[in-house]
């Protein structure tokens, strides 16, 4: 890890990912999805998020995807959102899931 950039593979891929603790959800953006190939499948109910910056978005939807971190892959549902940078954030729901491993 450094500072909060971890480094962990995304479906094989090596990837910077941004640990954001303050994010209650994990996020990766709509064209490194597509990028990926992955399959969108709708969120629950009538999602709306709100960043720390007080403005909301809708998610384009939900997709699974395999994260590598420290020899193990977890698959992990994330919101696919239009606009997020950097690719993918893991949020508290992915920071305690290891956690929940041990």
């Amino acid at each position: 890890m450094s500072g909060n950039h971890l480094d962990v593979t995304v479906d094989g891929l090596p990837v910077k990912a941004l640990v954001d603790s303050d994010a209650s959800s994990s996020v990766v953006f709509e064209k490194f999805r597509r990028y990926l190939k992955k399959v969108t499948f709708p969120t629950h109910n009538h999602t709306v998020l709100k960043f720390a910056n007080g403005s909301y978005v809708h998610p384009k939807g939900m997709c699974t995807l395999k994260i590598g971190i420290s020899g193990r892959i977890l698959p992990f549902e994330f919101i696919v959102l239009p606009d997020c940078s950097p690719d993918i954030i893991l949020g508290w729901n992915f920071l305690k899931k290891p956690l929940e491993l041990l």
